[in-house]
């Protein structure tokens, strides 16, 4: 049996938050999945070209807390330190922003920091990219996102299906996803 290096912790929508328990090989498949986002996206990203575009993970905070000396966070924010490994400053929002703890204010540097940037990538729990949007929806004051970020061509999801999410999210962007 491996050991745990770390846990991930669920937001508790659906009751209480739980802890899932990683070893360095669960977290390793974390690693190689976003290795394989990046090669599928050189191979079939019509807008993909790593030095030019931005990934955007709309994600819970990125603090990790010590629980026994085993790091203990969020499961989005625990993929987003492995994401920062692979893209480095092509990844937002920054270390600092990601890590904000009020969630809110979290959001909404997230949209400041990605407003101007070339994002062609977005990652995120359906719910949380339907928060950002809406944020940015106000920011952008009538403006359609698609325009705003006429990069973007891929969005990925993760922990919950994006069928009830499907048309807020196409509203917001201007586009069939």
């Amino acid at each position: 049996r491996d050991p745990i290096v770390a846990f991930g912790e669920t937001s508790g929508s659906l009751g209480s938050p739980k802890l899932i328990p990683h070893t360095a090989a669960s977290l390793d498949v974390i690693r190689r999945f976003a290795e394989r986002l990046l090669l599928f996206q050189l191979l079939e990203g019509r807008h993909y070209v790593p030095h030019l575009t931005k990934w955007l993970a709309v994600s819970a905070s990125t603090k990790v807390r010590m629980n026994r000396g085993i790091p203990v966070g969020f499961i989005s924010g625990l993929m987003y330190g492995i994401a920062q490994k692979k893209r480095k400053n092509f990844l937002l929002p920054t270390p600092r922003v990601a890590g904000i703890a009020d969630w809110d204010e979290r959001i909404r540097q997230s949209v400041a920091e990605a407003w101007t940037e070339r994002v062609g990538t977005m990652l995120g729990v359906p719910a949380y990219l339907c928060r950002f949007l809406d944020e940015a929806a106000l920011r952008a004051n009538g403006q359609r996102l698609g325009e705003v970020w006429p990069m973007l061509g891929r969005i990925y999801y993760s922990g919950t299906s994006i069928e009830p999410y499907r048309d807020q999210l196409e509203s917001a962007l201007g586009r069939l996803l």
